[in-house]
């Protein structure tokens, strides 16, 4: 029993004195830490480079597939010429912005990523109808990101991005009516010509012509005069597109005009949907860049959640059924 107690006492004697010393605390403490961190940095940093990489790849697919669905409606090009325009357009986009690697192994093992042109995968669908074609163009695309050296750490040498992008161009066999629109917002579309109003060459102008009288009373007066009336811009436009402006006010103006549209267009009820962002945003400006950011990103995420929710909610009818843009050829 004694040689039992003098065990423990010496082992607890022993655990006492390591715990006390702190002679190689921080060799330890740095041993066990400066791995994790910085296998963490390398992947911030890989994180922040795979964002930014997906993004442009996204842009240099989106770029790819109008591309070629522009040139399947306007210049009838085959189907894999249109594959290897959009592949070939994708490359050129994406290069401009990412370093191109060169092909093989270097030194340290590692395998150069293979050129976006040759990973992406592009089909073409055409559908023929009554009122023309319509070329559908999917590309996808990926790219193989070597990971920095701390992030090899954890075992990621590669990461591979993968995109995806779709377009659409469509081709009419009828007679199209092409319209454009002048908005002026300033105002100055009331402005007068110089051109005289034959139907009506004169106008009645009224102001106030009130007066005090002899006890200093006010007396309310109203008095007119001619003038000549001549023609505003926004009147002289009209005249000149006579033919437009009737097309528009028959062709259903609910379908194309924001102000005659029965629902929410859009999700809100305003023409001005950037003032409306700019007088929500005045909360935020006053905050640190970081606190601002990721205010922003959670009223926008907020806002995408409920649309969703409505969307997926709502029975009511929001916008055109498919096809039906078509029969109003605006």
């Amino acid at each position: 029993m004694d040689m039992m107690a003098r065990t423990k006492t010496q082992h607890s004697s022993i655990f006492s004195r390591l715990i006390g010393c702190r002679s190689g605390n921080f060799g330890m403490i740095t041993a066990i830490i400066l791995p994790v961190a910085a296998a963490g940095a390398g992947v911030a940093m890989d994180l922040n480079r795979m964002v930014q990489i997906k993004s442009i790849l996204q842009d240099s697919a989106d770029s790819g597939a109008l591309a070629a669905a522009n040139a399947l409606a306007v210049k009838n090009v085959s189907d894999d010429e249109a594959v290897a325009l959009a592949k070939k357009f994708m490359a050129s986009q994406f290069y401009n912005i990412v370093p191109k690697e060169n092909s093989g192994t270097d030194s340290s093992g590692t395998t150069a990523p293979v050129d976006v042109d040759k990973a992406a995968i592009g089909s073409v669908e055409r559908t023929t109808a009554t009122g023309g074609k319509t070329y559908d163009v999917k590309l996808t695309s990926s790219y193989t990101m070597n990971t920095n050296g701390m992030t090899a750490l954890l075992g990621w040498k590669t990461v591979t991005i993968k995109v995806s992008a779709t377009a659409q161009s469509t081709t009419e066999t009828k007679n199209a009516l092409s319209m454009f629109l002048v908005l002026d917002r300033s105002g100055s579309m009331e402005e007068d010509t110089a051109t005289v109003n034959e139907a009506s060459p004169t106008t009645t102008v009224t102001y106030d012509c009130g007066y005090y009288n002899n006890k200093g009373k006010w007396v309310s007066k109203t008095c007119s005069y001619e003038e000549t009336n001549y023609y505003t811009k926004i009147e002289s436009l009209k005249l000149a597109v006579a033919s437009l402006t009737t097309q528009l006010n028959t062709a259903d103006p609910s379908h194309w005009a924001t102000c005659k549209f029965s629902g929410k267009r859009f999700g809100h009820l305003t023409s001005n949907i950037a003032e409306s962002l700019n007088a929500w945003l005045l909360e935020a400006r006053a905050m640190p860049i970081l606190g601002m950011m990721e205010l922003i990103h959670h009223k926008i995420m907020s806002w995408f959640y409920e649309r969703r929710v409505n969307g997926e909610t709502s029975k009511a009818r929001i916008g055109l059924v498919n096809g039906e843009h078509c029969k109003y050829n605006i």
